[in-house]
């Protein structure tokens, strides 16, 4: 994992300079921005971005935390197969670096915001399974869906306790 923290500006110029040096080799893109305004939580106004690609090796995710009020921006690059915990580890860690001063519940908002974006973000990519199983008198499908983790505050609170030694 690369984590690039810093001014916004340049922050964005090394999420751009990756993609450049993937650009000619992806076959496949999605990503997808938000800016929000958590009146709540001392107007924290944040914006973050998730940009996923497959290059027919492997996939590519970069992902911004942009903290609108001082100019502060964390990002991350991830390579390799998709693991969801690693993401959320990765964007946990962020949101805690750049939002850390206006308190948990407020990086608990970022986080579970972000988790609905990169559900639909990698939901372009269909993971989800289906398994059949049967005995004699019954047959059953089983569907897994490992997207709906990313909606469980339970698990998003673990990542961030993970990375602060404080609790509320």
């Amino acid at each position: 994992m690369q984590m690039i923290k810093g001014k916004t500006e340049t922050v964005q110029k090394e999420l751009e300079e990756y993609y450049t040096s993937i650009k000619g080799i992806v076959l496949f893109r999605t990503g997808r921005s938000e800016s929000i305004t958590y009146p709540k939580y001392n107007m924290l106004h944040t914006a973050q971005s998730i940009n996923i690609c497959f290059t027919g090796e492997s996939m590519h995710q970069m992902t911004l935390f942009h903290n609108k009020q001082t100019g502060e921006a964390c990002a991350f690059i991830l390579g390799g197969e998709i693991d969801i915990p690693r993401i959320m580890n990765a964007a946990g860690e962020a949101v805690l670096t750049i939002y850390g001063e206006y308190g948990f519940r407020a990086c608990r908002a970022v986080l579970m915001s972000f988790g609905k974006h990169l559900e639909d973000a990698l939901g372009e990519f269909a993971m989800k399974s289906e398994q059949q199983q049967s005995t004699d008198d019954l047959a059953v499908n089983i569907r897994i869906d490992e997207l709906e983790a990313l909606q469980n505050v339970d698990w998003i609170e673990d990542i961030l306790l993970k990375g602060t030694d404080t609790e509320e």
